[in-house]
């Protein structure tokens, strides 16, 4: 009895966990909503920003680089987080594989059914990084593509810097080699990766190693429901999506357009219960 109160608490920390990191990661992607924010609000999205993504919450160059134009920046950034993911993933296999070989740990080899070996652990830790990398990596990804018109001209101009036009030159080069390659690669890419690896192993998610390397995106999930993390991110997609694009339809718009949003987001959560019944109950 009193391990099955055990599992209990932890099944319900595990959600509570779940629900709060992912209302934070959503409330601090909101902040970008060109909306008349008090100065305490800002500075609270400012703290869930930092708490719960890792990007420019914690470190922006944007102070510290001098003598070069916004746009400048901009692309600069854009080129540095394209290619974070990847770095990510080089620099977490080397520690594990490093650690592999200076304590004689067989890479993949394992000694008893449940433990873990170091290529397990360096699954684990490319997920949590990327995992939290991904809300402001999306943000950068299409703020490439965020542009507006001035005046009466027909051209329209970068929201980063309105001395950059849009889609010609530079500004089409980036778009073209940055910009789309990163939609397909990290906005569509690594949730569809997600979602495939959840569904080649939807049969044994009690396995110690699946539980193990893949949990971060299904615990607290009804087993039927193994893949609603990818609905949790298509939801983060949309805030950005509306974060970055509707201040061009302007502020009372996208606040309507953001409650009807939010309202579908939140019918389909209440549609799909993708948690437990007992974890319904809280």
């Amino acid at each position: 009895m009193a391990h099955q109160k055990d599992a209990g608490k932890a099944d319900q920390s595990e959600i509570i966990r779940k629900i709060m990191f992912n209302f934070l990661q959503v409330s601090a992607l909101a902040a970008g909503f060109p909306l008349h924010w008090p100065k305490e609000l800002e500075a609270l999205f400012d703290f869930q920003g930092a708490i719960s993504t890792a990007g420019e919450h914690i470190l922006s160059p944007d102070c510290s680089v001098q003598g070069i134009t916004p746009a400048g920046l901009f692309y600069g950034k854009q080129i540095a987080f394209a290619f974070t993911p990847p770095a990510l993933c080089v620099v977490a296999y080397f520690i594990w594989k490093s650690y592999s070989i200076c304590f004689k740990i067989p890479w993949r080899e394992r000694a008893f059914p449940k433990t873990h070996t170091p290529k397990d652990k360096m699954v684990v830790t490319i997920c949590v990084l990327l995992y939290f990398f991904w809300p402001t990596l999306l943000n950068q990804t299409f703020r490439i593509f965020s542009c507006r018109e001035i005046g009466t001209n027909v051209q329209t101009y970068l929201m980063a810097d309105f001395e950059e036009p849009c889609y010609v030159g530079r500004h089409l080069l980036f778009t073209f080699c940055v910009g789309i390659t990163q939609i397909i690669l990290y906005a569509i890419g690594l949730p569809l990766l997600i979602f495939m690896f959840l569904h080649r192993h939807r049969h044994e998610l009690d396995k110690p190693v699946v539980k193990f390397r893949y949990s971060l995106f299904f615990a607290g999930f009804r087993q039927e429901k193994y893949y609603w993390e990818v609905v949790v991110a298509l939801r983060k997609e949309s805030t950005v999506i509306l974060a970055v694009f509707g201040p061009n339809m302007g502020t009372p718009m996208l606040a309507h357009v953001a409650l009807l949003v939010y309202l579908i987001q939140i019918l389909i959560q209440l549609v799909g219960t993708p948690y437990t019944a007992h974890q319904q109950k809280l």
